[in-house]
């Protein structure tokens, strides 16, 4: 406790940029005061005064102890506490405490930590209820978000992004087949055009209550993001940011090194006939060959025995070559490259009581693992607020992106993709012998591949696959996106308290794609394929706020608003037949036949009302009530009208307690309806064009019948919680619990074919999610030099599929060996396939040759997890910062195609051993090799049976539960340390603050149940989920940045 004295100092941001009108209260009294144009301020602190209280909007409020020092420095965090204000539905700043639902908030800094540029994969740890599955498809591939479990069977479970109030389109643009988990290429979802380098905060809308406002597409919650803005401030600042990360290959599988390609353990003998060979072959008669024709290593053992390889029949310094047949263990390794990534970041801001503005430029240049793979983006970003007069204020926000990709690698297995898909070919279908050096001499002379998989020393032809480098540099696609969003809008206040919002917001996007194969023979055609897509989402708003307090203890805080929304998207892809007219042109222009053409088009409008009302009594105790309708023109007259209605409450009970060690505590509870409208024309039979006939067009009729009296889907949500902190808020816990039910789900369901249709759209079903969400934080060390703020975020959710059709109990919705299907009485996204027939201890039955045999239709579990969770620790030491994120998932399964393959294929480590007898498992079962399946015979006696290998792991591909893994984890997610270099180092300097941090990314999987996989990884972003597929491998990063203040 202090005498009466003069204090001065100065409060500035984290980059050492003033804060002007930054609040400074001595605590417990009315004395204080504000910043000026330089972050300066002068205070007589009266008797007794023991804390500073600093606040600013949009930053994070210290309390600052008082002691004999007469000048402070103070650097406030951007980013709110939950003791503060956070931005909820259309943008609308409230108190947290006011809040009837949970809202998750994160601080901008906390995305950009680690440099990770998909706004998707930086919230993995941080959000209590959020499922987040990276694809590992390689550059800027996809990455899908869920909250709170699927709410539909059929339509989309993706939240809603909104980003200044822009709905922004989530779009994924990856061929039909990789939907399905087939082939194809990943280009991502378009919500990672979002860049984090601009982000402010985000606030995370995952209840009914917290969401209604935005109508049908938030029923499954919706992200909003907020960016940074510009600040009152004496000249100009600028601050620049430059970053580069270094990439590599973080999980392979274990392959085997003992056995090499081939489909018997015996070497060939090369014999010379004059008749066919070359003379000069001659003194080849009685060489060990190889079989090159074989994509399996169940060939002979590797032990040194000198061959002919397969690139000693291609002319050239190799030819007629022996050397050893000895294993390349890191073969597969020493493909990928070590990516490198480099981020640049520029903004300029300033402003005053007029104007306030912020301008940036970022650039995101990426060279990937996969050789010769190039992503780069740039974002150009702009947001200006001008007073015009004293009741007018304009704003003004826009982002302009640019993303190329090139060279990106496949995913998948099948189709297209089957043909480049690099790591798929790794995983199931090669030599362990290969080296991957002699590889890279992919092409001969004339043009042709050169590779490993020849049909015979005469015919260099391949048999199924070429060099993985003839993938890398000439079956290459590439990508382009533009993308506009942006919004205007005009304030009016109409008087104190009461305000007229109109807006007009835009999202545009044109994504195109450029594929080819190349000629692989003279007798193989090339290939070229492009994609063009357009997608366009404007939105037209007014809007009226009025807050006031009256009768001294209430507070009125209402909006009333009208939305009309126009959507329009068009997409054209275009196949080149019959060969390309001009070689080595890859346009669908140069076709020889007439080239394929899919068109669609697209048109949809929802014009809405909403209102909201909510009333506060004593800063204690609130009361939400919403109401939206919209008229949705993808529904038929009489059933496009829907109504969606929600109601919330919260009571801060600590406002009634007193000198308690409860600092805050809250509990809150709410109820909300929501919509999800159907996309267009599934209420019409529409007509699709096909190739035409000569010189005529066609058209077909889809197999789907469309439903004249389609109805929106329906989506309840009740959710109830609490919120507690304890001293001073240094710890505290937050419990939500939520129940919510779909009903009238928007499903296909098959018909007889004397209808003319497989399958009929319809309303049926009921779906439920019900779960539990906390959070628990604290501060368990603050010193004056060091502080250690921890977080646990946990949350379970149980999902059952109650209903479907009358008289359908199951309904199949992708498939590739395992069905993904939503089955009565079980979750949604169960996988059901063939496995192991057992008996009744669960013991596997065995045949009497001592094989498995198989059972049909058996149930693996569901793909959603049981719980997931993370661990978010930051620590700081002097100027120090240091900070770890850990994320876990317990429960869920995933169906392994690599697995599956790899193990027929001879590829994988699981396929050589010893078994029981000591004896090498390839060996054949006349010298007591083989494999003894652990089981019982159909009466019900132990097996004794042993199987030759290569006919028990080639079996195997048809169990598919063998394939099914648990894909629980838990991942070191996140590893940064930062240093603030102190501002007196740069006084009178041109640069006013600096600092730097080294992070890395993906760190480490410290605990995993899936072999050879990293579990985390699916091969789609659509609701199918919980299949590998050939996915490529999860990457590592590690990298450092610097950030200056200008």
């Amino acid at each position: 406790m202090l005498a009466q004295q003069q204090i001065t100092g100065t409060i500035v941001d984290s980059a050492g940029e003033p804060l002007i009108g930054a609040s400074i209260l001595v605590e417990g009294t009315t004395t204080g005061t504000v910043t000026d144009f330089d972050g300066t301020f002068a205070l007589t602190v009266p008797d007794g005064g023991e804390r500073l209280v600093v606040s600013y909007t949009g930053y994070a409020s210290q309390r600052i102890p008082l002691t004999s020092a007469t000048a402070y420095d103070i650097i406030l965090q951007e980013g709110v506490q939950l003791t503060d204000v956070v931005v909820t539905a259309l943008g609308i700043t409230r108190s947290e405490k006011s809040l009837g639902y949970a809202v998750t908030e994160v601080d901008g800094d906390d995305v950009t930590k680690t440099q990770e540029n998909s706004v998707v994969s930086a919230l993995s740890g941080r959000i209590p209820g959020a499922q987040i599955n990276n694809s590992n498809s390689g550059l800027g591939g996809s990455a899908n978000i869920i909250l709170r479990g699927a709410t539909s069977v059929t339509g989309s479970n993706k939240p809603l992004f909104v980003v200044d109030g822009v709905p922004i389109a989530n779009d994924n643009n990856n061929g039909s087949s990789a939907a399905v988990a087939a082939g194809g290429r990943d280009y991502g979802t378009t919500a990672q055009d979002i860049n984090p380098a601009d982000i402010a905060s985000i606030s995370v809308l995952k209840g009914g209550a917290a969401a209604a406002l935005y109508g049908s597409r938030a029923s499954n919650g919706v992200i909003l993001i907020t960016t940074k803005s510009g600040k009152a401030r004496k000249g100009i600042g600028v601050t620049v940011n430059s970053g580069v990360t270094f990439n590599n290959v973080a999980v392979l599988p274990d392959y085997q090194n003992q056995y090499g390609g081939g489909y018997t353990q015996e070497f060939s003998t090369f014999e010379y006939d004059p008749d066919v060979h070359p003379a000069d072959w001659a003194s080849f008669d009685g060489q060990f060959i190889p079989e090159y024709y074989a994509d399996e290593s169940w060939g002979p053992e590797m032990d040194g025995t000198m061959v002919r390889h397969w690139d000693s029949w291609y002319p050239g310094e190799n030819f007629g070559e022996l050397r050893p047949w000895s294993p390349n263990p890191d073969n597969v390794r020493d493909f990928y490259d070590t990516g490198v990534s480099f981020d640049n970041n520029v903004a300029i801001s300033g402003g005053n009581e007029q104007t306030v503005f912020r301008m940036s430029y970022t650039n995101s240049s990426n060279a990937g693992v996969f050789p010769e793979s190039k992503l780069n983006r740039n974002t150009l970003n702009v947001n200006a607020t001008q007073q015009l007069g004293s009741k007018f204020e304009a704003t003004i926000n826009g982002t302009y992106v640019n993303t190329r990709g090139e060279g990106r690698p496949a995913i998948g297995y099948g189709g297209f993709g089957n043909a480049i898909n690099v790591q798929s070919n790794f995983n199931e279908w090669f030599q362990r012998q290969l080296d991957m050096d002699r590889l890279r001499d992919y092409k001969t002379p004339g043009g042709m591949p050169r590779t490993w998989n020849i049909r015979s020393p005469t015919n260099l032809n391949a048999l199924y696959w070429e060099s993985p480098y003839w993938v890398v540099y000439e079956d290459r696609g590439n990508d382009n996106r533009d993308r506009v969003y942006g919004n205007l809008s005009l304030k009016y206040e109409v008087m104190p308290g009461l305000s007229i919002t109109g807006s007009a917001r835009t999202d545009y996007y044109n994504f195109q794609v450029n594929d080819r194969l190349a000629s692989r023979s003279a007798a193989n055609i090339p290939y070229a394929e492009r994609l063009d897509v357009t997608n366009r989402e404007n939105n037209f708003e007014l809007l009226g706020s009025y807050t006031t307090n009256f009768a001294n203890d209430f507070s009125l805080d209402a909006q009333l608003g009208g939305n009309l929304r126009q959507d329009e998207y068009s997409s054209i892809r275009s196949k080149s037949s019959g060969g390309l007219s001009v070689p080595g042109i890859y346009t669908v222009e140069t076709s020889v036949d007439r080239p394929e053409r899919n068109d669609f088009q697209s048109q949809k409008e929802v014009q809405s009302v909403y209102g909201r009302l909510g009333l506060g009594w004593r800063a204690m105790l609130y009361v939400d009530v919403t109401a939206r309708n919209d008229w949705s023109s993808a529904l038929e007259a009489g059933n496009n009208s829907y109504f969606y209605p929600s109601v919330s409450t919260s009571f801060v009970f600590s406002e009634l307690l007193e000198n308690s060690f409860i600092s805050f505590g809250k509990i809150r509870g709410g109820f909300a309806t929501v919509g999800n409208d159907p996309a267009p024309y599934q209420t019409r039979q529409t007509y699709g064009a096909s190739n035409p006939y000569g010189s005529f067009p066609t058209f077909a009729v889809p197999n789907t019948q469309a439903k004249y009296d389609l109805v929106a889907e329906e989506i309840t949500t009740w959710e109830a919680g609490i919120d507690m902190r304890f001293f001073n808020d240094r710890l505290g816990f937050d419990v939500t619990y939520y129940d919510i039910q779909s009903k009238d789900l928007i499903i296909d369901l098959g018909v007889s074919g004397t209808s003319g249709f497989s399958n009929v759209t319809t309303n049926a079903g009921l779906l439920t999610n019900k779960g539990i969400e906390v959070q628990l934080y604290g501060t368990p060390v603050k010193t004056e030099n060091f502080t250690w703020n921890a977080r646990i975020n946990f949350a379970s959710n149980e999902n059952e599929v109650v209903e479907l059709a009358e008289g359908q109990d199951l309904l199949s919705l992708g498939s590739y060996g395992t069905q993904f299907v939503a089955q009565t009485g079980q979750p949604y996204g169960t996988l059901i396939g063939l496995g192991y027939k057992r008996d009744d201890a669960g013991q596997k039955i065995v045949d009497e040759d001592g094989f498995p045999i198989l059972a049909s239709n058996l149930n693996f579990g569901s793909v959603f997890p049981d719980y997931t969770g993370g661990i978010i620790n930051d620590f700081e030491i002097y100027k120090f910062r240091l900070g770890t994120v850990v994320d876990f998932r317990k429960g869920g399964v995933v169906y392994s195609v690599s697995n599956r393959w790899g193990t027929n294929s001879g590829l994988l480590e699981s396929t050589v051993g010893q078994n029981a007898n000591g004896v090498d498992i390839r060996k054949p079962v006349s010298e007591g090799g083989g494999v003894l399946v652990e089981g019982v015979t159909e009466d019900g006696q132990p097996n004794t049976t042993y199987v030759n290998a290569q006919d028990y792991f080639g079996g195997l591909r048809n169990f598919r539960e063998e394939f099914t893994y648990d894909a629980s984890f838990i991942k070191l997610r996140e590893i940064s340390l930062g240093y603030d270099f102190p501002n007196g180092w740069f006084a009178n300097n041109f640069v006013n603050n600096a600092g730097i941090s080294v992070f890395a990314r993906n760190v480490a999987i410290l605990h995993k149940n899936t072999p050879n996989i990293d579990p985390e990884t699916s091969v789609t972003n659509g609701n199918v989920q919980g299949f590998e597929n050939g996915q490529n491998p999860s990457v590592r990063s590690i990298g450092m940045k610097l950030r200056l203040g200008f």
